[in-house]
Parts: structure tokens; sequence; C-alpha cells
């Protein structure tokens, strides 16, 4: 029995002013059995782009280097808001 991981699905959302407000990409999995019947399959997850990138999702087939990079790094600009937010780094009281 093998399972083999493939690129499914590459997702852009934009919100409701019409800014990028992040991109996942997704991988299908597919399990076979030793006579190459397949068993079943399912999706993974949506991954954020850096990590479906890191992970051997395709990217350069869809994105410049550059535009994989922007994304990764808005990926990482809005991680480091969130916990800049729930440590209360933004509140007044904490200046």
């Amino acid at each position: 029995m093998q399972t083999t991981r493939q690129p499914y699905e590459f997702l852009v959302r934009w919100d409701h002013t019409g800014r990028l407000c992040g991109a996942h990409a997704q991988f299908r999995y597919i399990t076979t059995a030793d006579d190459g019947t397949m068993i079943g399959e399912f999706i993974g997850a949506a991954e954020p782009v850096a990590v479906a990138g890191s992970a051997g999702f395709p990217l350069t087939d869809i994105l410049s280097p550059l535009q994989a990079a922007a994304l990764a790094e808005r990926d990482a600009l809005a991680e480091r808001l969130a916990e800049l937010t729930a440590s209360g780094a933004d509140s007044p009281a904490t200046a």
C-alpha cells in the first residue's frame, strides 16, 4: 500500500475592499494498493502558501518567485500582527 501527495488546489482570497487577504494551497492524498488499485483519497487542509511551497506544491507553475515571496511575507506579517494583538501590545495601556 502507498499514499502519494499531489497538488490539488491554489486558493486566493480578497476582502470586501478588493485587497488581497491571503492565499492557500491544498494537496490531494491518494492511497493505492500494491497492484496500483486506488483504495481511497482525501483532500488535505488548506495550508499557507509558504508552508505548501516548502512541502512541494508547484508554486513556480503559477507564481513568479516575487509573487510567492510577497504572499509568504504577507502571511508572516498577518501572523505577527495576530500575536501582537493577542498579547495586548497594541493597547495604549501597554505603551
